[in-house]
């Protein structure tokens, strides 16, 4: 990933700062709405409101503590300081222990994966490997309706692997797909989708420090989306 400025770190921090303030500050209030009404002996408290409440505390602390682990994963891509370990891996192994981690959350919405693959091997760190691509088919997954399905294809292309997640989902519009690589961007969608904001800027930084690049496609809103990166390897080389 590129050095950045100070000002653009300066506005990142600024702006992470302000997201995991946010459930903090929902969690405190659940909370303390909950410790009143405990205390006021006066009030029944219903079990069926209380677990209300204590869910969304709990949601809360989940998004908290995957807001910050993006926003440290992001500070060491910027900072320079997240190391890969390369090594040569078998694709379609690796691919099938993609598909086996990826199936029962698939499987809760009667989605499918489909797997396409015509490169027998390649360099790269396969634990950021799989991030990239676990997060990538999340998205899709997130994104699309029940039943539909998904693929993930890899291809030669010259002396470099082209991974490409493809779905059937709400698409993208062109004003929206320069923005999606940015951390936190500003993109509303139709209906209610929670997320970091940072996923995919950490996606593209852990396919830039492969040497490889990342980017977005769609034919238009309602029609689905595919997203691509190359990973360089002279390993396929001729």
């Amino acid at each position: 990933m590129k050095k950045r400025n100070p000002e653009w770190v300066n506005q990142f921090i600024n702006t992470a700062t302000h997201e995991l303030r946010n459930p903090l500050t929902s969690m405190k209030g659940f909370l303390a709405l909950i410790k009143t009404r405990l205390e006021n002996k006066q009030e029944n408290l219903e079990l069926d409101e209380l677990r209300q409440m204590v869910d969304v505390v709990a949601r809360n602390t989940e998004r908290l503590e995957a807001l910050i682990n993006d926003t440290m994963e992001m500070y060491h891509l910027i900072d320079g300081t997240l190391v890969l370990y390369m090594a040569e891996h078998n694709v379609a192994e690796f691919l099938q222990y993609l598909d086996d981690d990826l199936a029962p959350t698939l499987d809760e919405r009667s989605q499918h994966l489909m797997v396409e693959s015509g490169v027998e091997s390649l360099v790269f760190d396969k634990l950021s490997l799989v991030q990239v691509l676990r997060k990538l088919i999340h998205n899709s997954s997130k994104f699309s309706p029940d039943g539909s399905t998904i693929w993930l294809r890899v291809q030669k292309v010259d002396d470099a692997a082209r991974f490409s997640v493809t779905d059937e989902g709400i698409g993208l519009s062109p004003e929206d797909i320069p923005k999606l690589f940015k951390p936190f961007p500003d993109i509303r969608k139709p209906g209610h989708y929670e997320g970091t904001g940072l996923g995919l800027s950490i996606c593209k930084g852990i396919v830039e420090l492969h040497g490889g690049e990342m980017w977005a496609e769609s034919p238009g809103m309602g029609r689905g989306s595919t997203f691509n990166f190359i990973i360089p390897d002279s390993s396929l080389s001729e």
